[in-house]
């Protein structure tokens, strides 16, 4: 990595008011938080014990009341984990239960706003082993559903579960335990054991940082510590204010003189900059100090920094994991505003990587914490880091689905404007999610859902990887779809021939499983995949809330179609008995719509939440849309016109007769659907040609993002957050898509699929 010394100046300092605008959780990131029983008015709840305990969630668990050594009584939960039984989906969900009353009255459980008991992991699997909890109230009243905080093996913890006030606690019917088995290991066995149930009221304790470390929290940009707002400046710009909160915990005072080390690292490039400053005050041992700095910053040169602050004194840093960390972006002179959007979020698109497997997560934090060097890749660190930020740390089909043709779009938009080192770096991200996704795939051509391998090391978030042997046709095409775009993007490039090869070679493995496995009638069809050792198959089809389910029958043939139209724009050959197969299934989808174009119409407006709506045709009109594409470029212009009447039936369906509730769907600004559904109108745009409600949706949307909102629900802005703004993962890196056609189109130089 390159380094240049930036200087070794002394820029002054003073110390501000000593009023704290956020939580000290969040001034100071080191402090964890953990729920407790307030030690008045607790309840005993060991009645719960006398209650008939069932199992409740397949034959993989047995349940039983049973002496705890002590003279009391606990439950004790074995679970022989068996992923090819015949679970719900994905894999299944082992569970046991007890209901409060025989005559539905349910339990009291009003005098408290938590529940408190003991739980222990039996056996060290050496991966997390993930548990829930359900209360239910009288007749669906009411209910909260909680994951328990992460377990250590063989060791009786307390935990604590809130659950606030309501009328429904007062008739509490059902307490359920449960977890996902795609968290655990085929043929592992599980054990729990629970006891000393209480009732009480639930309080937030601060734990201290620990005797021996100090740590600092660093603030840059003119909103200093009130946010995370995302910060920019203009190249050329003299100073950058800077705010730190330190706190010191060692046996010895933290002089004056001490110097604070400031890392500029370029995302872009992974060239650093350095800067030091003096800490200007003494901080006595048990102290907090707040102080106010200006940074030289008129050589950064245009790019997205993350900004790192350590602490150095007698030659070596004393604050271990506990550095000071912000970011902010440079804007080139005349940069445009979608330009500079885009950059910043393809910087941040960065911390959605797992830095030691590429693994692209499903969920993080929106913003860095503002403690811990996210670079630091060393296991127990990063780990460290992980906790404060990372939500899910696996990747999953439908993340990558969404993510990989956001990353494709932008990296074109950087080539098409001539930016070859945003390019490149936007590339390394692209390979790194490819490369994780190639891993997902079993010799027999079937895809995994999820992988995990941050938590198969111990220290990511959410269940470990998925074994191979069960797969979802849905997840299947979405993984395949994800990696068209990367095929589709480097297929120009003369030095990449061999990597696209790859790809569309894992793509037609897949495609040529789910021909096999997955199709019903002549129809290519969602199916869930049981694959067993002895080399038989078995599949059911998709359920959800006990309906039978086509929402993601689309997705399917999406990762089929947009693989057929990939093959052949790179000079490869499609299967011939996929031609039949599409023909079939664009026949038997325009068949099932209504006359208003509605496609999963059997989930109404209620499963999950009414969004099958607009979802089954969005996901309808893509998969179709694919065949109509792969039909041209096969010179099959009878078929093709067939799958562009039943592609645009299903799209215009979303613009002109959508319900959810009874209320009319109409542009969908967050960021998944919104980017999702601009590209796939441009994409028709560009194929087809214009439809005046398409372009109405594309206008509308750039018009309420850029223009109405100012683009403030891209700048991390703290009031300004539509649907999932709030948080970053591989799903909303598809915002990128919008920002890169966009940009594209500005510099006169539009996208189009496949170019």
């Amino acid at each position: 990595m390159n380094k240049c010394l930036l200087g070794m100046m002394v820029l002054g300092f003073c110390v501000a008011s000593s009023a704290q605008p956020l939580p000290p959780q969040q001034l100071y990131p080191w402090l964890e938080t953990r729920q407790v029983l307030s030690p008045s008015g607790r309840i005993d709840l060991s009645k719960v014990m006398e209650l008939t305990w069932r199992d409740s969630g397949g034959p993989e668990g047995k349940i039983s009341v049973v002496d705890d050594g002590t003279g009391g009584k606990m439950l004790r939960w074995v679970v022989n984990i068996d992923h090819h039984s015949e679970g719900a989906y994905p894999v299944g969900w082992p569970s046991f239960e007890a209901y409060t009353s025989q005559d539905g009255s349910g339990m009291d459980f009003s005098g408290g706003t938590a529940i408190s008991f003991k739980v222990r992991p039996v056996k060290d699997l050496g991966y997390n082993q993930m548990l829930r909890l359900i209360l239910r109230g009288k007749e669906g009243s009411g209910m909260i559903n909680k994951i328990l905080p992460k377990l250590k093996p063989g060791e009786w913890q307390s935990v604590v579960v809130p659950y606030g006030r309501a009328d429904w606690q007062k008739t509490v019917q059902r307490i359920h335990f449960y977890f996902d088995e795609i968290a655990y290991k085929d043929r592992d066995e599980v054990i729990f054991e629970i006891k000393d149930f209480e009732l009480g009221k639930d309080v937030e304790e601060l734990v201290p940082l620990a005797k021996g470390n100090a740590a600092l929290s660093l603030w840059v940009g003119e909103r200093a510590d009130t946010s995370s707002e995302a910060v920019f400046v203009t190249e050329g710009t003299k100073t950058l204010p800077a705010i730190i909160h330190l706190e010191n915990q060692l046996e010895q005072p933290l002089k004056a003189d001490a110097e604070l080390k400031f890392r500029f690292r370029n995302v872009f490039n992974g060239k650093d900059t350095f800067q030091s400053l003096k800490l200007g005050k003494d901080v006595k041992t048990g102290e907090r100090y707040r102080g106010a700095y200006s940074l030289d910053v008129a050589n950064l040169k245009g790019a997205y920094y993350h900004v790192l602050c350590d602490v150095i004194q007698d030659g070596k840093s004393v604050l271990g994991i506990y550095k000071g960390s912000d970011d902010l972006y440079v804007a080139r002179p005349n940069e445009s505003d979608t330009h500079q959007i885009l950059s910043l979020r393809a910087g941040m698109a960065f911390w959605v990587k797992d830095l030691i497997n590429g693994v692209f997560m499903h969920s993080t934090e929106l913003t860095l914490p503002h403690t811990y060097d996210p670079f630091d890749a060393t296991p127990e660190h990063y780990g460290q880091f992980l906790n404060k930020f990372a939500k899910l740390t696996g990747g999953v089909g439908e993340g990558y689905e969404a993510g990989m043709p956001g990353l494709a779009i932008a990296a074109e938009a950087y080539r098409k404007g001539g930016d070859l080192e945003r390019q490149r770096y936007v590339e390394s991200l692209l390979d790194s999610s490819t490369e994780a996704m190639l891993r997902m795939q079993y010799p027999s051509g079937g895809v995994v859902t999820h992988r995990n391998e941050l938590a198969d090391m111990g220290i990511g978030k959410g269940g470990r990887s998925d074994s191979g042997g069960y797969y979802n046709s849905d997840q299947m095409g979405e993984w395949m779809r994800g990696l068209n775009y990367a095929a589709l993007y480097y297929r120009t490039d003369p030095t990449r021939k061999e990597w696209v090869k790859k790809i569309n070679q894992a793509c037609l493995n897949a495609g040529k499983y789910i021909v096999k496995h997955c199709v019903q009638d002549g129809v290519i069809r969602h199916l869930l995949i049981n694959e067993y050792q002895d080399g038989s198959v078995k599949t059911r089809i998709y359920h959800q809330e006990g309906r039978q389910c086509d929402v993601y029958q689309p997705r399917v043939l999406a990762g089929l179609s947009y693989t057929a139209f990939t093959l052949m724009k790179c000079g490869e050959k499609v299967p011939e008995d996929w031609w039949p197969l599409f023909d079939n299934t664009v026949k038997w989808m325009a068949a099932k719509m209504k006359p208003n174009g509605w496609f999963d119409w059997q989930c109404e407006d209620k499963v999950e939440g009414g969004c099958h709506t607009f979802l089954g045709n969005i996901y309808a009109g893509e998969g179709l849309f694919g065949v109509f594409m792969a039909n041209r470029d096969a010179n099959r212009p009878e078929q093709a016109e067939e799958a562009k009447k039943a592609s645009h039936k299903a799209y215009r369906y979303v613009t002109d007769d959508c319900y959810i509730r009874g209320n009319r769907y109409r542009y969908p600004l967050e960021f998944w659907v919104g980017p999702y559904v601009y590209w796939l109108f441009t994409e028709w745009e560009s194929e087809i040609g214009i439809d005046s409600e398409f372009r109405d949706w594309l206008e509308v949307l750039d018009k309420k993002w850029s223009v109405e909102r100012k683009w403030l629900d891209f700048k991390r802005h703290p009031k300004w957050n539509c649907g999932r703004a709030n948080y970053n993962s591989m799903l909303t890196i598809s915002i990128l898509g919008y920002l890169g056609i966009k940009d594209m189109e500005e510099i006169g130089k539009p996208w189009r699929i496949g170019e």
